[in-house]
């Protein structure tokens, strides 16, 4: 399943510059999917 989300320009540009320098590009969206997983741990 595929979902889209609206973030802003400025926000997601440094987030993506920092995913990349430390994990690769490919990693992206498992950094995505972690975070999320993570929010969702802490606020059951």
């Amino acid at each position: 399943m595929r979902a889209n989300i609206i973030v802003d320009d400025e926000l997601w540009k440094k987030f993506t510059i920092r995913v990349i320098e430390k994990e690769g590009y490919r990693k992206r969206n498992a950094v995505i999917s972690q975070l999320i997983e993570e929010y969702l741990r802490r606020n059951h």
